[in-house]
């Protein structure tokens, strides 16, 4: 790489949008990130809705919230204008950008091998069903899952059943 050559990183970003939120206010932070990311001389590899999942800890009084990744490249002197982008976005929560690679050099990087990774968090829904469906057979009962269990995971584990005093 030429020494007047801006250094290109390998980064990952993860961001938190209010559990309310339409899906034309997500794309629309989508775009705003593609842009940014393409404006600073970069390359989106992938995006990955991982969707609506109950928070670990309450943030701005919200308990879910939709989970996105997305994977890039670009210089590493305008990464910031991602973290400005979400800063500034009302419907963002929260977010994480991650340095996965000191340098890349643009035209060596494996863009389309990479872009076929998957993240172990990001499932397809068919795949999600799949994986609930063995997990209820392999464990039933004994794993908390009851008949009115539904996908929100609010359920109180054993509502259903008679208290016993």
């Amino acid at each position: 790489m030429a020494q007047n050559q801006p250094i290109h990183r390998h980064y990952e970003t993860v961001y938190l949008v209010r559990a309310e939120a339409l899906d034309p206010d997500c794309e629309a932070i989508k775009k705003r990130l593609t842009d940014a990311i393409e404006n600073g001389k970069g390359k989106v590899v992938r995006w990955e809705n991982w969707g609506k999942r109950k928070l670990a800890y309450e943030l701005q009084k919200q308990q879910k919230a939709n989970y996105f990744y997305v994977n890039f490249v670009m210089q590493q002197d305008t990464v910031s204008e991602i973290d400005r982008n979400l800063r500034i976005i009302e419907q963002v929560l929260q977010f994480q950008t991650v340095r996965i690679a000191e340098t890349v050099d643009m035209d060596k990087f494996d863009f389309e091998g990479e872009s076929k990774k998957k993240t172990p968090l990001y499932l397809t829904p068919e795949e999600a069903a799949q994986r609930e469906k063995e997990y209820r057979e392999a464990w039933g009962e004994a794993a908390g899952f009851t008949d009115d269990d539904d996908a929100d995971g609010d359920d109180d584990v054993g509502d259903d059943r008679e208290v016993v005093r």
